[in-house]
């Protein structure tokens, strides 16, 4: 259920704006929108030091490794742990950047072999010019010809030749082919500095590792940074009236109460009204049943939420995904393999954060178990399809999508209520009854002639609905998207047959890997191992391709097929109290 809201106003003394601030954030009910935020250097500050200590946390975390320290000594300031792991960040990055201009040194030094670049200057001011050259062969030989300087080659390769040129006279360098080499280093000072570089490198590894260990408290660091730049944001968001400043947002119904009890005390002024769904950007808040919640992390790790003015489809999206998730996967070995995972993540991981996703996943692996015990396949064993077995499983998918498709244009009728538009709905769910019944003739038992005694009402009673309660006749985009609609709803009903097409093709993977691996134990028992690992292999690729067609299928079905039957767009974002942070 989405949770009715009430836009607000708090209007406060000027005086009091901390203590209302404070209040406010202490009740945590209210959404607060903000148009215009005035400029403030502790804003612009805070910003600029949450924006470092995030990047640093997240360098941090991804910080891998292990060191053999033994016991260490963990900070319990977040505050010094970002200090000296944005030092130690930084001085890695100045070391990467010198080390690649080193590495290039090098790579510009290695012709020349280990010699002190000193000794050139020595030799010129005793009246030897020397210089260093590297040019293409034929370019080389103008010069070896000549007879007023000395030329030594040093090395050749594919680029051309290195070589010395060495006069009694000062030479024009634009006119000679100079080598681009360093400063004042020779080979050997460069490798030495390279490696101390690198060994330097390898201690900041370590350091970091160690510093890892106090991650926990750099992120609770975070976290106030985050709450206090919240808290200066809403604050220099309040609009300014004289000597009176306000507020605005967005309360539930069931705490408005709290508010105007809070308002009472405090003395604000308090506006409280409906919000136009149109015109306002309303925040959605889900009211989900308990036993329903464990559906929250998908929409969470989809980064989706249905509109204020939309439907909260949480209960028909747990119920068809888990569904979908069973027939995709379709292996009763695999279900079994992640009920054992779940298992074990419910044992050692604590957080109640992680409760509700172990819950959904322990949900989605016994239908995948259930789905593949049924068809008896347990990782790729199962008996050869059949004919008769594959056209079942085709009927169970597009049964599945009209109950699926007609759930979403009843939904619909019944919110329209007894309307016009209501009887259209219902002209749309009798076109969905008529493409079932043309799909399973088609595709299903293509030898089950139409029955046409059925879907010719149902087409005809659909199609007299629609036209007469579900068009806008004044809307001209409406008018002509009917055709459009007309096949998008049989291409809808097609689309899942995806169930049926990703599941087998899984089941065909994992069969092809096993019989390869056994394939190869006829051939000599010694073989056994290379066996053992193309049939893990085979396994644990199949299992990612079928967790990506869950992703890629099971939940397109439900966020778009679906979606568009009972018009919701997934237009809504979160609701996000100003509240304290959450103590841990």
């Amino acid at each position: 259920m989405i949770v009715k809201m009430k836009k607000v106003a708090v209007v406060c003394l000027k005086s009091t704006r901390e203590a209302t601030l404070d209040e406010l954030r202490d009740l945590g009910v209210m959404h607060v929108e903000i148009d215009e935020i005035k400029d403030s250097s502790e804003r612009t500050d805070l910003e600029q030091l949450n924006s470092n200590a995030s990047r640093i946390s997240m360098l941090l975390d991804g910080v891998s490794g292990t060191h053999n320290k033994g016991e260490i000594e963990k900070y319990e300031d977040g505050k010094t742990v970002f200090k000296k792991a944005a030092a130690l960040f930084a001085e890695r990055e100045r070391i990467a950047k010198r080390c690649e201009q080193l590495e290039r040194e090098i790579e510009n030094l290695k012709p020349w072999g280990n010699f002190d670049p000193n000794i050139i200057g020595e030799m010129r001011i005793k009246g030897v010019q020397v210089y260093l050259c590297e040019a293409p062969d034929v370019q080389y030989k103008e010069f070896a010809a000549r007879e007023d300087i000395v030329v030594e080659e040093i090395q050749r390769n594919k680029a051309g030749v290195h070589f010395v040129i060495i006069s009694q006279q000062q030479l024009d360098e634009e006119e000679l082919p100079l080598a681009q080499l360093p400063g004042n280093i020779s080979l050997e000072e460069a490798e030495k500095k390279l490696q101390n570089y690198l060994k330097r490198d390898d201690e900041i590894s370590v350091e970091l590792l160690i510093l890892k260990e106090s991650h926990p408290v750099l992120n609770e660091y975070v976290d106030n940074l985050n709450a206090q730049l919240e808290y200066a944001t809403v604050r220099d968001g309040m609009s300014d009236h004289g000597e009176l400043i306000c507020l605005c947002g967005y309360v539930p119904v069931p705490e408005v109460e709290k508010l105007e009890e809070s308002a009472a005390t405090h003395g604000w002024g308090l506006l409280l009204e409906d919000p136009d769904p149109v015109n306002d950007r309303v925040p959605t808040l889900i009211k989900i049943p308990k036993v329903f919640r464990l559906i929250s992390p998908m929409f969470e790790f989809l980064g989706i939420s249905p509109g204020y003015d939309e439907f909260d489809v949480s209960v028909c999206f747990l119920f068809f995904f888990t569904i979908f998730f069973g027939m995709i996967v379709g292996d009763a070995g695999y279900g079994s393999l992640f009920l054992l995972i779940t298992i074990i993540a419910a044992i050692f991981i604590k957080s109640p954060k992680a409760k509700l996703p172990i819950r959904l996943f322990a949900t989605l692996s016994i239908a995948t178990i259930a789905w593949g015990a049924w068809q008896g396949n347990w990782f790729g064993t199962a008996p050869t399809p059949t004919e008769e077995g594959n056209a079942l499983i085709q009927l169970i998918c597009f049964t599945l999508a009209l109950a699926h498709l007609c759930i979403g244009r009843l939904w619909r009728a019944i919110v329209y209520g007894f309307s016009r538009a209501a009887f259209g709905e219902i002209g749309w769910a009798l076109i969905l009854w008529g493409n079932f019944f043309l799909i399973r003739s088609m595709l299903v038992y293509p030898d089950i002639p139409y029955p046409k005694e059925i879907m010719y009402p149902l087409y005809g009673g659909g199609i007299l609905l629609i036209v007469t309660c579900g068009i806008n006749w004044k809307d001209v985009a409406d008018i002509f998207n009917f055709p459009f609609g007309l096949i998008g709803s049989f291409v809808d009903m097609l689309s899942y047959i995806r169930l049926f097409a990703v599941g087998m093709s899984g089941y065909y993977i994992a069969s092809s890997f096993n019989n390869m691996g056994m394939s190869l134990t006829e051939i000599t028992i010694w073989l056994t191992p290379v066996t053992i690992l193309i049939i893990l292999f085979g396994h644990g690729l199949n299992i990612a391709l079928c967790l990506m067609g869950v992703l890629v299928h099971g939940v397109r079905l439900n966020t778009l097929e679906f979606s568009n039957h009972i018009g919701l767009r997934w237009a809504g974002f979160e609701y996000k109290p100003f509240k304290k942070l959450d103590s841990k």
